[in-house]
């Protein structure tokens, strides 16, 4: 039996394990305990921060498997606060992009800008679930220079919720096409 979820949505796991990789579960229903920390569905995305390394899971020629997408060549991660309606704050900081600024643009809307550093299908990003059931964040790849981080509570835009909430955001590498 599969699992059926009226909302779904892809998770990224991130590792810091030194050499651990993502695995296919047993099943399809990540609710039966028979799944572990490191298994992923079709389209996941899991990364190895310890080893700068990306995979997700694929149905290749039928068969299948986890591939290799490319370890990524710049990251940052942070961890936030945000109160009132100010912008968040960042008190802990770490990675390869550096110098980039969180701004408030409306109630329960943030952004990072950082110019040039996020490119379209190759920036990928990493969350943690904000405090209440009811409260929910969205993160956005909105142009390659800003990303935006939407806060709810009970489905309605609202600020407070950012509080020693953990963002990650990873760059795949450019591929160049083999000639």
């Amino acid at each position: 039996m599969s699992c059926t979820d009226e909302v779904v949505r892809m998770i990224s796991k991130l590792s810091d394990v030194e050499g651990e990789k993502p695995t296919i579960p047993p099943s399809d229903n990540h609710r039966d305990d028979s799944w572990s920390a490191t298994d992923i569905y079709k389209g996941e995305i899991f990364v190895n921060q310890a080893d700068g390394l990306v995979w997700t899971r694929a149905e290749i020629d039928g068969v299948d498997q986890i591939i290799t997408i490319d370890g990524y060549t710049n990251l940052v991660e942070f961890v936030l606060n945000q109160a009132s309606t100010a912008a968040p704050i960042p008190y802990h900081t770490k990675g390869t992009l550096g110098g980039g600024a969180f701004a408030r643009s409306g109630t329960g809307v943030y952004t990072y800008t950082l110019a040039s550093s996020f490119p379209q299908y190759r920036t990928f990003f990493k969350t943690h679930q904000v405090g209440q059931a009811t409260q929910s964040t969205k993160v956005e790849w909105t142009s390659a220079n800003v990303i935006t981080i939407k806060t709810f509570t009970g489905g309605s835009p609202a600020d407070d919720i950012l509080t020693n909430y953990a963002l990650g955001i990873y760059i795949l590498p450019q591929r160049t096409p083999a000639s």
